[in-house]
């Protein structure tokens, strides 16, 4: 029988009975040291994790700290760990030299352009009528319009083919121009009497909420509760009104609704204004929204 040194004395006979012992005791204590390590991996096995890879790493990095040293079970503790930051390298050189070229290709193959808008932190591209920025650091990618994020994904170029389909789904809601055109008359009317405003303009930022009632559904209108509340968000309000120009309705009944510029200081309080933008990413920040008369 093998033993080792630690085990008997050289020269020493070991009675069958306590060499057993001694082998029960190691594998109690490799049981201990695996014990330790499941729980060190414990923060590590939820899909929440990985979504930032940024704050993986960091996670990564504490696990590291707290495994068992001397541990000689096959299942080796460190590898884990080890293999597990490999992994969110890898993401992370995927997102710096591959996703670019990935991703290009598969908008191109449903016949979409994607273009460069800016390659330095976070890397910006377009692909009409939505920004795409991916954050490398944190291993995501935000689906934009209106420079308002719609939502988030993986920094992977099929999580953006989908999310980028979820953002068009999401923003493309049932629309009817001449309706619409008289909810945003009627939200500018009541932000003007609940507000006192003096001059024909208001405030988005004051007209939105307003607007955010009339477009909800009759089902919330007859009994508002949260549950049946439907978002009315920023970017909505800008992509209706892309959806207003492109019918030429901005002229409805002999009113035009119009968007006034955010000039100076007001520009640069993003919390005040939204910037209006065509598909390809052309527009400027508005401040404020109001009504003119116009002859047929």
């Amino acid at each position: 029988m093998n033993q080792s040194e630690n085990d008997v004395q050289e020269g020493e006979t070991v009675p069958i009975h306590k060499w057993v012992v001694i082998q029960q005791g190691a594998l109690k204590a490799a049981a201990k040291e695996l014990g330790k390590m499941a729980t060190v991996l414990g923060p590590l096995n939820k899909p929440k994790v990985y979504e930032d890879v940024k704050k993986a790493l960091i996670a990564v990095e504490k696990a590291s700290k707290k495994v068992p040293t001397g541990l000689t079970s096959a299942v080796n503790g460190g590898q884990i760990i080890d293999h597990i930051r490999a992994h969110l390298e890898d993401r992370v050189k995927q997102a710096t030299e591959r996703l670019g070229q990935d991703l290009g290709d598969a908008f191109k193959a449903r016949g979409l352009a994607m273009r460069v808008l800016r390659r330095e932190g976070p890397i910006e591209v377009r692909t009409p009528p939505l920004a795409i920025v991916i954050d490398r650091d944190k291993g995501k990618a935000s689906l934009q319009f209106a420079k308002e994020t719609l939502l988030q994904v993986p920094a992977e170029c099929d999580a953006i083919l989908a999310g980028y389909d979820e953002a068009l789904k999401v923003l493309n809601t049932p629309f009817d121009p001449q309706v619409f055109h008289e909810h945003c008359y009627s939200a500018w009317q009541a932000c003007r009497a609940a507000t006192g405003a003096k001059s024909d303009r208001v405030e988005i930022v004051d007209f939105l909420p307003y607007l955010a009632i009339h477009r909800q559904k009759p089902a919330f209108l007859k009994d508002p509760r949260q549950k049946s509340f439907k978002d009315y968000t920023r970017a909505q309000f800008a992509w209706d009104v892309l959806r207003l120009r492109r019918e030429k309705a901005l002229v409805h009944k002999n009113r035009r609704l119009n968007l006034g510029v955010a000039t100076g200081s007001s520009a640069s309080k993003k919390s005040r204004v939204i910037f209006f933008e065509d598909e390809q990413g052309n527009g400027e920040f508005k401040l404020t929204v109001f009504f003119s008369k116009e002859d047929s």
